[in-house]
Formats: structure tokens, C-alpha cells, sequence
């Protein structure tokens, strides 16, 4: 039996709790924002540390994310073979599952295989027949700009600098023991080993790259397997500290931002490479030098919403220009008439209403991610700034419906 006298502190110790807790959870602000003000370097850094290390499980989930469309579209249709076939429901939906997460995987590595076999072969040996020819098309281009009286040298400010005593005593012909051997240690400091470190930089980044995809891939596997596991683990948490009222506004938006998201985002990646893939045509048969590699820079740049065209045409029509002046002015008149066909026909039958934003709107998001965050910022700001301009539009119509104000 319980003793009363212990349910009576029970009962005061809550009632002491709840009368504090807000003095209580006052104070927590004010030592964190303290901590936050002070020691915001600190923060910073930690929080870069953070996404470093966490670097894989995004590109995991981003992968998940992007593939979940696609493994979504043949699981439906193996579900529906299958049903008759298979009567168990959990056999017929793991089955179903499997089969449609090797196939999603398998296309896109068939692509990347494709790609790779026959893309960057093309762009290789445009590459090489650009460094190999640029030296002397710059010269030509010396040359004309000397014979139109403009001296490139009068606007090059040239200079020496000492190679130190090693060199100086080489170079003069003193070729003392002393001389070779302060060249030697010159040459050892200043040459081979910044060359060795970048070298040995530039490695293990590589390294850290592929074994962030491959962790990403096996993260990837996971989460498209068991994502309904992980939906319902949020749903609990979110039902456990939020009212059923705020749940579900908070599903709402979660909602609304995956359409938004997604609907902008494999989008665009679809749009991006039927352009590049109309590039890549429509410049082999005008003969434009290097198409493949035009093509490339095209589509890759046409991912990144309004300014991307452009972006992507100005280095193509300088590489062109080089080869033949007069296919690069027909180069930007084919992306032109590309860009408007992309603008107004393809762009708008793909992408359709995805964001709800106006020019205006979209030139602002890119702007403003762009500042912040480069070329990642400049394609996910407009996406961000949808949900961002989705919310903040059902907030005002949720004020102006309180007030009964009705605005056409």
C-alpha cells in the first residue's frame, strides 16, 4: 500500500516542477546563447566537422532519394505480376522490392557504363586536340591583335625573380660543389616536394570520394529497403511530442516539400540530359568542333535553373571560337533557338508547376544560394525557397480566412 506521505511529496515535487520549468527552461536559453555568442568559432567548426563526417550518410540518402521514384515505378508493376503467383503478401512485397532495387541500381550504372564507353572517349581526345592547338590559336590570335596596332605586352607587366645562389651559380657556369648542391636543396624545397605533397593531396581525395560513394551506395540499399520502417519511426516521434492536430500539418509540409523537391529535382535531371543529348545532334550535324565536350558542358549547365544556359554556352563559344570564329557565332545562335525551345516547350512539359515560383522569385532564390552556398546553393535554392514561399503563402491565407478577408 502506498504511504501518503509519499505521494504527497510525489504530488509537490511535480507541482514545484511545473511552476519552474518555465524559469527553468528560460534560463537553458540564455546559457546557450551565451555559449552560442561566445563560442561561435567553436560551433562552426564542430558543425563543419560534423557534416565531414556525416558526408556519406547524405550522399546516401540523396541517392536513396533520387533512386526511390524509379524502384517505386517497377515495384508496383511486380506487385501487380505477382499477385497472382505468389499468395503471401510479405513474400510477394520483399520479392517485389528486391527485384525493383536491382533494376533501379542496375540502370543507373548501365548509364554511367554508357557514359563512360562512349561520352568521355569523345571528350578525351577533344580535350587533347584543344591543348594541343590552343598554343597556336592564341598565337594567331597575337598576331592579329598586333597587326590591328593593339601590343599584348604593353599590357603585361613581366618580371625576374632570383632562383636563388644554386641556380644563379649554375646558370653563370660556376659549377661548384657548392652551386649544385644549393641548387639541389633549392630545387628539393621549392619544386619536388610542394608537387609531391599536391600529388599526395590530390590522391586521397579521390580515395575519400569513392569510399564516400561506396558507403553512400550501401546506405542507399539500406534506406530504400526498409524506408517504411524509418517512416514509421518518424511518425512516432513526431506524434509522441506534438499534438495529432500538429502531426499531421507537420506530414502536410513534409509532404508538399518532397513534391516540391522532387518534382523540381528529377526534373530537371531529365530535361538536362535530352538537352545536352539535342545539343550533342544538332552539333554534329552543323559540324561545331567539339561537340561532344560542348555538349557535355551544356547539359551539365542547364541543371542549374536560369542562368545555367548561359553559363554553359559562354566557355563552349570560346572553345569554338578558337577552332573556327564563324561555327562558334553559329554555335550560340543553335543554343539560343535550343534554349527557347527548352524555355517554352520542354522545360514547362517536364518541370510543369513544380516550384509555384515567378521569374522574379526564381531569380532571387538562385541569387541568393548562389551567395551563400555556390553552384549546390544555386540549384537547390529555388526548390528550398518553393517550400520556403509555400509556407509562408498558406501562413497569410490561414491569417486572412481568421479575419474572414477573401483575396482574389
Amino acid at each position: 500500500m502506498n504511504n501518503p506521505n509519499n505521494l504527497t511529496e510525489d504530488n509537490s515535487l511535480k507541482a514545484l516542477f511545473r511552476k519552474g520549468l518555465p524559469q527553468i527552461i528560460v534560463i537553458i536559453s540564455g546559457i546557450l546563447f551565451f555559449f552560442f555568442v561566445y563560442k561561435i568559432s567553436t560551433i562552426l567548426s564542430l558543425f563543419s566537422r560534423i557534416l565531414s563526417v556525416l558526408t556519406p550518410i547524405i550522399m546516401g540518402l540523396a541517392m536513396a532519394y533520387l533512386l526511390n521514384p524509379v524502384m517505386v515505378f517497377f515495384e508496383r508493376r511486380f506487385l501487380k505480376a505477382f499477385q497472382k503467383s505468389i499468395k503471401t503478401d510479405n513474400r510477394r512485397k520483399t520479392l517485389s522490392r528486391t527485384l525493383a532495387l536491382i533494376i533501379s541500381f542496375a540502370i543507373v550504372f548501365l548509364f554511367l557504363y554508357m557514359l563512360g564507353a562512349m561520352v568521355f572517349p569523345l571528350i578525351q581526345e577533344n580535350i587533347i586536340n584543344l591543348a594541343r592547338v590552343l598554343p597556336s590559336e592564341i598565337n594567331k590570335a597575337i598576331r592579329w591583335l598586333e597587326s590591328q596596332g593593339i601590343h599584348i605586352e604593353n599590357y603585361l607587366q613581366v618580371g625576374g625573380a632570383s632562383l636563388g645562389d644554386g641556380k644563379e651559380s649554375i646558370s653563370s657556369g660556376a659549377f661548384s660543389l657548392d652551386g649544385i648542391i644549393g641548387y639541389m636543396l633549392n630545387w628539393v624545397q621549392n619544386d619536388m616536394l610542394p608537387q609531391m605533397s599536391m600529388l599526395l593531396n590530390q590522391v586521397m581525395g579521390l580515395f575519400s570520394v569513392v569510399l564516400n560513394l561506396l558507403v553512400g551506395f550501401v546506405v542507399a540499399i539500406y534506406v530504400l529497403t526498409s524506408k517504411e520502417i524509418f517512416l514509421r519511426q518518424v511518425k512516432k516521434i513526431v506524434y509522441a511530442f506534438a499534438s495529432e492536430r500538429t502531426a499531421e500539418k507537420v506530414f502536410h509540409i513534409a509532404k508538399q516539400t518532397n513534391r516540391i523537391f522532387g518534382g523540381f529535382i528529377s526534373g530537371k535531371v531529365v530535361d538536362s540530359i535530352i538537352i545536352g543529348i539535342l545539343c550533342f545532334i544538332g552539333s554534329s550535324l552543323l559540324g561545331i568542333p567539339y561537340a561532344p565536350l560542348v555538349s557535355v558542358i551544356v547539359g551539365v549547365a542547364n541543371i542549374i535553373p536560369f542562368f545555367g544556359p548561359y553559363i554553359g554556352v559562354i566557355p563552349s563559344a570560346f572553345l569554338i571560337v578558337l577552332a573556327d570564329p564563324v561555327k562558334a557565332i553559329v554555335f550560340i545562335i543553335f543554343a539560343c533557338g535550343l534554349q527557347l525551345f527548352d524555355g517554352n516547350v520542354l522545360g514547362p512539359k517536364i518541370l510543369g508547376e513544380s516550384t509555384g515560383l515567378s521569374p522574379f522569385w526564381i531569380i532571387f532564390a538562385i541569387m541568393l544560394g548562389g551567395g551563400l552556398f555556390g553552384i549546390l546553393g544555386m540549384l537547390l535554392g529555388v526548390p528550398t525557397f518553393a517550400v520556403i514561399y509555400y509556407l509562408a503563402k498558406s501562413f497569410v491565407n490561414y491569417l486572412l480566412e481568421k479575419k474572414q478577408i477573401k483575396v482574389e
